[in-house]
């Protein structure tokens, strides 16, 4: 059953409609964020409702349950921060979170078995299955109010007024609230108007007095420049530009290299991550979170580069990466940012060149920097692994002069060192290091590289249809080098023509091997 939809342009009032008018909201009304009449799962920002219209896809049909179980026995409940933010900007929500005036202990009587802990209730949360097992579980969280703050974390305590919950919140596009079940639309102290007008404006400002809030929590620096990079008509205020310039001196302060890194990454992988780095350049934050890259401003490149230096460089990467599939975007990112950051220490004047410049040794300095900036933000050991990797191979990505054959050896050595999960990352960045120049043959030898790779995976990779058992007894050897060194050139054979990759063919070649006396 398709869901009634009130005309974008339409005047009359939401509460009157089955679907709630978007401009009305807008104006005033605060009637957007409603649950479809007929399925009671959440409508979208046009009013429309996919479920019905989809007959059934699920989106967050146990919030409502818990809303409405909330609301009858007298508590408060509404829905909070980024769900609205995304939902109600044309973003795809991930999660949902409800915020409460009842405590842990409340929710637990009241909803018994299925409520969970996820480890935050001594901070007011905990987890509530759905009713019949349909849905995800939803974070319910009491409203608190701080008590103290070391710049890090926060000492608080349960409230029943939900301003106070939203004054302590850090931007006010995420101190918005609404009860889905009438509309009613709550921001920091009660009042939603300056909340509102900010989400609609695209307006990235502080709760309150903005030097405070970055006080009580450092990181809130880095969330205002992620926020203001996830849409085109995001911007960060005046005055929050101000008040992070001000702050500069508590920074990073006791902020965790993890938590830093976490955050960093998250902004790379919004849609604006160049826009990211020069607010941070911009800001003065770049020596205080990622200070390698410093160097690369003002440092001169050759004249392929056109006029641009490292930095300009880095942007235009950055600008250009597209992670391949199963990579985390902004991990790839984050690969590419610091892909050329060892050339600042390595350039040197280019002989009978002059402006001209070498880096020899830029990869192995960039693997290092890679290394220690995944070092100190506490990344997995995968995670680093891919960051060293980019940075120490980036250069070494074949060209069109190299043959089938030698295409074949550099995917063996790249396997061999970083592992196969490399290959396509490497892929990648070549295609997003040149995105400013030769970029149809940059694709075009790329494909081709994709495509050699793939023949070898097709018949058998770089497993070899024989193994040391065979060499042994064809040959009469014991295990030891000797063995090693056959099956070596078995492997060197089988990179030069896939073809010879047969238990019968490699057994003939092992045949014609004189590789010493049988007790070698």
């Amino acid at each position: 059953m398709a869901c009634n939809r009130t005309p974008l342009t339409s005047t009359r009032p939401a509460t009157s409609a089955g679907c709630p008018d978007i401009e009305a909201f807008w104006a005033g009304s605060r009637n957007l964020l409603r649950f479809c009449p007929n399925c009671r799962h959440f409508l979208r920002r046009d009013g429309g409702c996919t479920h019905c219209e989809n007959g059934g896809s699920r989106e967050f049909p146990n919030a409502h349950d818990i809303t409405a179980r909330l609301t009858a026995a007298g508590f408060q409940a509404v829905v909070v921060g980024g769900f609205l933010r995304k939902a109600l900007t044309g973003l795809p929500p991930k999660d949902i979170d409800i915020a409460t005036s009842a405590t842990p202990d409340e929710v637990r009587a009241l909803f018994g078995n299925r409520v969970r802990s996820n480890g935050g209730e001594s901070h007011g949360t905990v987890l509530v299955l759905p009713p019949a097992g349909s849905g995800e579980p939803i974070e319910v969280t009491t409203f608190r109010l701080d008590v103290e703050t070391d710049g890090r974390r926060a000492v608080t305590r349960f409230t029943r007024d939900i301003g106070e919950d939203l004054t302590r919140r850090d931007l006010t596009v995420n101190a918005l609230a609404v009860d889905p079940h009438t509309g009613q639309a709550f921001g920091p102290g009660g009042n939603a108007g300056g909340a509102l007008t900010d989400l609609r404006d695209g307006l990235i400002r502080f709760v309150g007095d903005g030097r405070k809030r970055i006080a009580e929590d450092r990181l809130r620096v880095l969330r205002a420049i992620r926020f203001a990079c996830e849409s085109d008509n995001r911007r960060l205020s005046d005055e929050a530009k101000a008040d992070i310039r001000a702050s500069l001196h508590l920074l990073p302060g006791p902020l965790s290299g993890r938590r830093i890194g976490e955050e960093i990454v998250k902004t790379l992988a919004t849609a604006h991550p160049r826009r990211a780095l020069e607010m941070y350049r911009d800001l003065g934050l770049l020596p205080k979170f990622l200070p390698e890259l410093e160097p690369t401003i003002g440092q001169a490149q050759n004249a392929h580069h056109g006029s641009n230096d490292v930095w300009a460089h880095t942007m235009e990467t950055l600008e250009a990466a597209e992670a391949p599939e199963g990579v985390s975007p902004g991990l790839f990112r984050l690969a590419m940012l610091l892909h050329d950051s060892g050339k600042p220490a390595t350039a040197a004047p280019k002989q009978g060149a002059p402006g001209e410049f070498t880096f020899y040794g830029h990869e192995e300095a960039g693997q290092r920097i890679a290394g220690a900036v995944a070092e100190r933000w506490q990344m997995s050991n995968p995670d680093r692994k891919l960051l060293e990797g980019v940075a120490a191979e980036h250069m070494a990505v074949p060209t069109g002069d190299f043959s089938d054959a030698a295409i074949r050896r550099w995917g063996r050595r790249i396997e061999q060192r970083w592992g196969a999960a490399l290959l396509p990352v490497l892929l990648a960045a070549r295609e997003a290091d040149r995105a400013g120049r030769d970029r149809d043959k940059t694709l075009a030898e790329t494909a081709r590289i994709r495509a050699v790779l793939a023949e070898v995976k097709a018949t058998g990779g770089s497993q070899l249809a024989v193994g040391g058992k065979d060499v042994m007894a064809r040959l009469g050897l014991k295990p030891g080098p000797a063995v090693g060194a056959v099956l070596k050139k078995l492997a060197a054979a089988v990179l030069d023509d896939p073809a010879l990759n047969s238990r019968e063919t490699l057994l003939a070649l092992i045949d014609e091997e004189t590789s010493g006396p049988a007790d070698a």
